[in-house]
Formats: structure tokens, sequence, C-alpha cells
């Protein structure tokens, strides 16, 4: 069965099932060794342990199980570590210490606890409980404090009592806020002690009143004040079919009627406009514009088959036409089913050319579709869509115009890529059972891999 399989080069990390070399091996070798090892081995390792048979070896450090032959350095245990400064990341981390409550240093184990972490960005460490004084601000205490365990350690009381337990509900704060208070507030609203609000001033901030405060006025009306009128503005009354009109000196309305009418909600009917009322639209004479009226009566008039007699075509819905230079400004769509193009440029301004566009959205595929290229003497080539491999192909063999299967000499290999992942499933193209030689990139690490 087809696999990913990494592609080793220069810079690369390998990852291989068995490795043989004849020269040797240079370098850092990461990872666990299983099996027999010939030569000498230098350097250092993180751990080991005593190996089963060692037959020259001159120190006994070594992987568990595997036979050395040759001369193998002691592990060493890391005395120091690299810390990196973390001071910006919004994470809970766990606090690391030793295991085994072990106070004397030495080779021991290092452990964590989920409920003893602290937060780089933050600088607050949480944990169940604390033992011992307690100074600083905390985000929350959850257990009464008492008197010589928590405030004023020294002993006495708080407010009067020995236990200190704060709680405030929704409704205790009020009661705690002097009546006096009030007094202080003065100007267009005043509050009572009993928390009476009442607005006193004449003056009303602009913008402070909405269209919610108008919902009481009267339907069909606008509020208007009129030149003449003074005091207070007052509803005036729009039926329907009727525009407000102003010209300075009051307001009136205006009914519309004949070919023109208006609902209140602003639509404009327009009703029959006979020829005999049209002057001009756009260039278009009255006459010409009588002709118009004929468009769907069977008789047509000697003006509107001048028109149609100007092409000089003797046009009918069966006639072949032909033209010298023709611009369509419009669509063309041609139903027909072969269409021929004898030219030597062809320009085009779409971005995208569209094949077996028959087909419709709701057609399960089932085509070959590509573009096939005349080659005189030789076999045309064709680079088509296999429906069959799922895949772009390359085919040496002459296509019908009307075919609908071509046969694959070779395939196209894509590339596909990912910024931190190896390829976790088939190829995009092809799938598993067709894509054979794709390719996948990691883009972090330029590792390559092949399907195969």
């Amino acid at each position: 069965m087809a696999e990913w399989k990494k592609v080793i080069v220069s810079g690369s990390i390998a990852e291989l099932n068995q490795v043989t070399a004849s020269g040797g091996f240079f370098g850092d070798l990461k990872g666990n060794v299983t099996g027999n090892v010939t030569g000498d081995v230098t350097g250092n390792a993180d751990t080991a342990t005593t190996a089963t048979t060692a037959t020259t070896a001159t120190t006994a450090s070594y992987v568990a199980g595997a036979n050395v032959d040759g001369t193998v350095a002691t592990a060493t245990v890391a005395t120091t570590v690299t810390i990196t400064d973390n001071e910006n990341t919004n994470e809970n981390n766990a606090i690391i210490f030793t295991s085994g409550g072990d106070l004397d240093g030495g080779n021991i184990g290092l452990e964590s606890d989920g409920d003893l972490t602290y937060n780089p960005f933050s600088g607050k460490l949480t944990a169940t409980s604390f033992v011992g004084d307690l100074t600083g601000t905390a985000d929350q205490v959850t257990n009464d404090l008492t008197a010589g365990a928590g405030l004023n350690s020294g002993g006495g009381t708080f407010n009067g009592a020995a236990a200190r337990t704060f709680s405030v509900d929704s409704g205790s704060m009020m009661p705690f806020i002097s009546s006096s208070v009030f007094s202080t507030i003065s100007g267009d609203v005043t509050i009572t002690a009993g928390g009476v609000a009442t607005v006193t001033g004449a003056t009303v901030e602009n913008d402070s009143i909405d269209n919610d405060k108008l919902a009481n006025m009267v339907a069909n009306t606008v509020k208007v004040r009129n030149a003449g009128d003074t005091g207070n503005p007052s509803d005036f009354a729009v039926a329907d079919t009727q525009l407000l009109i102003g010209n300075g000196a009051g307001f009136t309305a205006a009914t519309l009627t004949g070919d023109v009418t208006m609902t209140n909600g602003g639509v404009v009917t327009l009703g029959t406009v006979g020829a005999n009322h049209i002057d001009e639209i756009s260039n278009l004479t009255a006459t010409e514009g009588a002709q118009l009226e004929n468009i769907d009566d069977v008789t047509i008039s000697n003006t509107q088959w001048g028109y149609v007699g100007a092409l000089d075509q003797a046009l009918t819905t069966t006639s072949d036409v032909q033209f010298d230079d023709v611009t369509v400004s419009g669509d063309l769509t041609v139903s027909g089913t072969t269409t021929t193009v004898n030219t030597e440029t062809i320009n085009l301004a779409d971005n995208f050319i569209v094949l077996n566009s028959n087909l419709g959205d709701a057609s399960a595929p089932s085509q070959d579709s590509g573009i096939q290229i005349k080659r005189g003497s030789s076999t045309d080539a064709a680079y088509f869509w296999d429906e069959t491999a799922d895949r772009w192909s390359f085919a040496l063999e002459n296509v019908a115009a009307d075919g609908t299967t071509a046969t694959p000499d070779a395939f196209t290999a894509t590339v596909e890529t990912h910024a931190t992942n190896a390829p976790s499933s088939a190829p995009i193209y092809g799938g598993a059972s067709n894509g054979y030689g794709n390719m996948h990139v990691k883009i972090n690490t330029g590792d390559i891999y092949i399907y195969a």
C-alpha cells in the first residue's frame, strides 16, 4: 500500500526503518538505539543502562539488551539546564520540584503538581492552600479571617468583632451610603434621601429626546410649525396621494391626480401615457414613438419595415447571415452543437475557461475533459483531467472533439504544503489509490515527502 515517504537530503532529519553504512556515522545521534552496534561510540548520552554483552568494551554504559563491539564512552548526567525567560505568555504553568522531599541535592527526579501553578503574564501563583504568613494582595479570600490568622495577625478585633467575615450582596451597599450625600446633588436633577429623582430645570440638552417620545402622534400626520404660527408645533394631516410642500410662508398639501399618483409610503405610479404626449425620449421623435405602439400588433408599419430592410439581409428566422466585422456589445449565446472559429489569434478577457459546462452543478462527474493540440503528421497531444484517476494527466492520442474519455500516458505531480505539519492523509489529487508521485513539503523544516 502506498504511503508518504520522506526524502532525505542535506539538512534533513532522517526517519528511517534501518540504516547500514560501511563508512561509519558522523554527527549527533538522537533517539533510542535498539540492536547491535559494531564500532567505537564516543560522545555523551542522556541516559544509559548496562549492556548484556560487551565483547571489547572498556566501559559498560550502553543501551539495555544491545550487543556492543567496540569502545563506548560513559553516559553523562547533565548538571545544568537551559532556562528560557518567559514573562508574557498568559498560561498557568506547573511548578517543578524534586521528588521524595529530598533537600540535599544529587541525582534526583523532577515532579510537578497541577494544583500549584504560575502564570508568567499576570505574575500570579495559584495553589489550593498556603501555610505561613500571607503578604501582598490576594484575588479572593474564601475562608473566614480570625484574630491571629490573617488581617491584624497580632490579635484584637476588626470592626468590633473578633471574627473577620466579609460578604457583600446585591442589596447591602446602599444602606451604608449616608443620605446626606444626596444634598450635594443639585441643578436640573435633585435626589431625595429616599432615592426619588426630580427634574426641575426647563432646559433639555440637544439630542436628549428621541423618536420613542413621539410615539403617540396621530397616524398619517407630520409635525410642523408654519411660518405664521407661534408656540408649539402642530400635527398636519396628509391624506393618501398628497404631497406636503412649502414655500417659506407655510405648508400646503397638494393632491396628485391623473397619470401620476403617490401613496403615503412614497410609491409613485405612472398611468398610461399616449404617444401624442411624448415629445422626445433620448432623441426619439414623436413619429418614431408612435411606431413603437405597433410592435405587438400583427400590422407592421412601413417605417418599421424600413428599419429591418436597412440591414440588407432579407432576414428570416432560418436565414444564414454573413457579416464582415461584427461587434456585439451584449451577451452572445450560441445554441448549436458545433462552433468553428477560423482565426490565427484569439484574445480572451475571461480569467477562467469552463469546460463540460453542459453537465450542470448537480450532475455526477463522469467525463474526462481538457485541451488537445494538433501536431500534423505526429500523434496529437492532450492535457486533460482524468476522472478515473482523479488527477491531471497527459496523453498522446487523437481525442474526438465530442469524446468523453482519454487514456493517460503520464500524470502531473502536484506539491502540497503545510507550515508545520508532515502529511497525515492521502494526496488531494489521485487519493490513496492513484496519488503516486505527488509531493508534500513541510515548510518550517524544509522536509520533503513523496507518495509511493
